[in-house]
């Protein structure tokens, strides 16, 4: 629950928020209230049942910044909050969520070779890791093919989750991690799925 602290609110603009220090402290404690997901624990909760339960809470995190105008927590007066802002707003969807299901979500775990941004695990075997980048990102494909395989090999997993939240700036990198994964799948290794979010500011229902 660290993160949830954040960082100390002294000389900083509570009220404007431009790193993202405090909105998602907000989210977490209202979310599954405000926007409840009924999420079926499964059979068995191994590695297969915790990559169930982190794919249902990643497709909210969609659904919440793509239909819920949640991206609009991603910029500050129309810019792109830094990186750590999007990820803490996962972690604001995915601890409201995982309470639910007993599952431990260990944010910015010290893995020995950098931080891990989520690894949500139910025992040794259920360990899942969860990158976030944003697209505008200048080493986004360093990101999936350097250090989320680096972070995996830390927490001796092979489960990985690669999450693009799309800013902007994405340039053709999107259609070339799409390649490398293809390639590799081609060549019979273990690829972690990539999944893009449409991050980009949308217009309030009364003004479309």
């Amino acid at each position: 629950m660290e993160m949830l602290r954040g960082a100390s609110p002294t000389a900083y603009d509570m009220h404007g928020d431009p790193l993202g220090e405090v909105f998602w402290r907000k989210i977490a404690g209202a979310l599954a209230e405000a926007e409840p997901l009924a999420i079926s624990a499964p059979a068995k909760m191994d590695l297969e049942g915790v990559e169930s339960v982190v794919q249902t809470i990643i497709e909210q995190f969609r659904f919440l910044i793509e239909g819920r105008r949640f991206s609009e927590e991603l910029y500050h007066q129309g810019k792109p909050r830094p990186e750590i802002a999007a990820q803490r707003l996962f972690f604001a969807v995915a601890h409201a969520y995982c309470k639910a299901n007993d599952l431990d979500l260990t944010p910015e775990a010290e893995t020995g070779n950098g931080p891990v941004d989520f690894k949500v695990s139910a025992g040794f075997s259920g360990r899942v890791v969860v990158e976030i980048k944003l697209s505008r990102n200048p080493k986004l494909i360093d990101g999936y093919t350097k250090q989320l395989e680096t972070y995996k090999t830390a927490e001796e997993t092979l489960s990985g989750f690669y999450v693009v939240v799309d800013v902007g700036y994405m340039g053709r990198k999107d259609k070339r991690l799409l390649e490398i994964k293809n390639a590799a799948g081609t060549r019979g290794e273990t690829t972690s799925p990539i999944h893009f979010i449409d991050g980009s500011r949308k217009a309030s229902a009364s003004k479309l």
